[in-house]
């Protein structure tokens, strides 16, 4: 993998029912960026480690431990404890001038993967730590609560933000104490 990319996305899915991530990477690619994705495939099917997708790169880790040990959203959580690691190996791999995490938890990963600053956007699909979480035993869902705190350091050192509409942008800029 010595190809070098322009903007690197990461998001913590498979990408292919994402149609917002894939209309992004192929709009990139038609204006001229060499563009890569890493994702995770966590459902029953097994995607391609790496595939070629409308001009752009798509690179996949796909978890083997925990893998379809417990139905809902335990069984996709689970695998993701081993996979963290697994994921920061290949972002490492992906060389690229810019990296573009797709919400909270690929915000987690690129602060995991580095210590040092790569130059990173965060872009927030929806306000991540104010949807429910049901289906999940007490202890993960109090886990997933308390890296709330993470997001606003983490996201101050982003180069810059960007959501979805004016009023999650607005909530964001209040919460994270950052500028609109």
């Amino acid at each position: 993998m010595s190809t070098q990319f322009d903007i690197c996305m990461i998001v913590h899915n498979d990408l292919i029912h994402d149609g917002r991530v894939l209309k992004e990477a192929t709009s990139l690619t038609q204006q001229g960026w060499k563009v890569a994705v890493l994702g995770i495939s966590l459902g029953d099917e097994i995607y391609p480690e790496h595939e070629e997708f409308n001009g752009f790169t798509i690179y996949r880790v796909t978890p083997k431990l925990f893998r379809n040990l417990f139905p809902g959203r335990l069984g996709l959580l689970l695998p993701l404890i081993p996979m963290l690691p697994a994921m920061s190996i290949q972002l490492r791999k992906i060389k690229a001038r810019m990296y573009h995490a797709h919400d909270f938890p690929a915000l987690l990963q690129i602060r995991m993967t580095w210590l040092s600053r790569p130059a990173f956007i965060y872009d927030s699909h929806e306000l991540f730590f104010d949807r429910p979480l049901p289906d999940l035993p007490r202890p993960i869902e109090w886990l997933i609560k308390s890296m709330k705190l993470l997001e606003k350091p983490f996201a101050k050192r982003a180069e810059a933000l960007i959501t979805v509409n004016d009023s999650i942008a607005e909530i964001l800029s209040n919460k994270l104490s950052i500028s609109r």
